[in-house]
């Protein structure tokens, strides 16, 4: 079938419609990964129960001093006075913390600052800010890491798909 078309696509009408048919699976297959990656990490493996944010935090803020005492990290953690407690999944939470915080290794440049700040509650909402003084993200790393078709990284343990 290959044999039949030419070294020039656009003057050949059957290698447009193969390329287009090619292009239309690869698209399906995309989007079937994407679906089935946000299915499994919605609704199968979710383990959610009542936590007490400052301990959890507090918690894995002495793990990962620990585990950096070889790198010049400073993490200052600002917690409320008030227990706050949130129904979450502590595994994936210790996840995504992770990762923020391998994030900021890998963009340091000297000694590395880390701030995290819970602020309270209003309207049920908690808010979790974590800051460094790394390199940041430039706006096309930024806006290309939050497009959900971005499945694979070509960046260093982003793991936004995660």
């Amino acid at each position: 079938m290959l044999s039949n078309i030419s070294a020039q696509p656009e003057s050949n009408p059957d290698a447009i419609a193969l390329m287009n048919k090619q292009l239309m699976k690869l698209t399906r297959l995309s989007k079937n990964i994407a679906a089935y990656t946000q299915y499994i990490s919605k609704s199968h493996y979710v383990n959610y129960k009542r936590v007490n944010l400052s301990d959890f935090i507090t918690s894995l803020v002495d793990t990962v001093r620990k585990l950096l005492s070889d790198i010049p990290v400073n993490i200052i953690v600002r917690l409320p006075e008030e227990n706050i407690t949130a129904m979450i999944d502590e595994e994936k939470m210790r996840r995504a913390f992770l990762n923020v915080i391998t994030n900021s290794i890998a963009s340091r440049t000297g000694k590395l600052n880390i701030s995290i700040t819970v602020y309270p509650v209003v309207s049920g909402i908690v808010n979790i800010v974590i800051r460094d003084n790394g390199c940041g993200f430039t706006p096309l790393i930024s806006a290309d890491k939050c497009d959900p078709s971005s499945l694979v990284s070509t960046y260093n343990s982003f793991g936004f798909a995660v």
